[in-house]
């Protein structure tokens, strides 16, 4: 079995015009979904105790890696000691994206059978459609 995590806006009912490029690649980010529907279905330590790192992190900040510094620097943008918040939300809207809130409190995420084939003697697999990959 494999997990899927992501989903696609529910107004998108069929290929935008132009293709998927742009705002139209944003998918609703289900990982927590998929990691609390695991954690029910394999899970032994308390979910509140498997969190607690990321939690503290998501408060507190986190350390900046040497490559993101440099990216931060090279772009000549000022941060004021954190990184300003964006709105996923608005930032779809803004750019004919079709996400909407109900994307993000509806989503399920799903346990899918692989496809897989092999490969020069190796058993190779990918989650089926709809779905991004490995």
């Amino acid at each position: 079995m494999i997990l899927t995590t992501q989903g696609v806006a529910a107004r998108m009912t069929e290929a935008p015009q132009g293709g998927f490029s742009g705002i139209h690649l944003v998918t609703v980010p289900g990982a927590v979904n998929g990691w609390w529907k695991m954690h029910q279905r394999f899970g032994r330590l308390p979910w509140a105790e498997l969190f607690a790192p990321a939690i503290h992190y998501a408060r507190n900040g986190f350390p900046v890696t040497e490559i993101i510094h440099e990216e931060w620097a090279r772009s000549g943008a000022k941060w004021p000691g954190r990184v300003p918040a964006v709105d996923i939300l608005q930032t779809s809207s803004r750019l004919g994206g079709l996400l909407a809130s109900n994307d993000f409190t509806e989503y399920e995420s799903e346990l899918v059978e692989p496809v897989s084939t092999t490969y020069r003697g190796a058993r190779v697999f990918v989650l089926p459609p709809n779905g991004q990959g490995g």
